[in-house]
């Protein structure tokens, strides 16, 4: 039977979590995560996942919900989606080096549950 080094952190937000296999030395990372509705709480999580980027080099899997819509297209309703509010998030994406593996799924994961003409919905990634 093989044996398992295991590693965990968590925030309120966040738990990460490693295994690796004595026998092969082989280690995989992964990191659940729930986005905080408020932005400047989401904002503390980003920032360690970026610190938990500098410290991995092996496969990686951050799993969950950022609480935030990364693209116009995936919001009906509402003010008008804003380019500049998702920038850090998406700079920290892409410095990190992840990669949206996709969704199966109905078209919005969010709705205010309002009438249809003060009706917002958004697919939340």
């Amino acid at each position: 039977m093989k044996s398992f080094l295991e590693m965990e952190s968590s925030t309120a937000t966040l738990k990460h979590r490693s295994k690796q296999e004595m026998d092969s030395m082989s280690e995989t990372f992964i990191t659940f995560m729930y986005g905080n509705p408020k932005k400047h709480e989401r904002i503390k999580d980003w920032i360690c996942i970026e610190d938990l980027a500098d410290q991995i080099d092996a496969p990686w899997l951050i799993n969950g919900d950022l609480n935030v819509t990364l693209s116009a297209a995936k919001k009906y309703g509402g003010a008008p989606f804003q380019q500049d509010s998702i920038t850090n998030i998406t700079s920290i994406i892409d410095s990190c080096g992840l990669v949206d593996l996709g969704f199966i799924g109905p078209v919005f994961t969010w709705s205010n549950k309002q009438d249809s003409h003060v009706r917002i919905q958004a697919r939340l990634d």
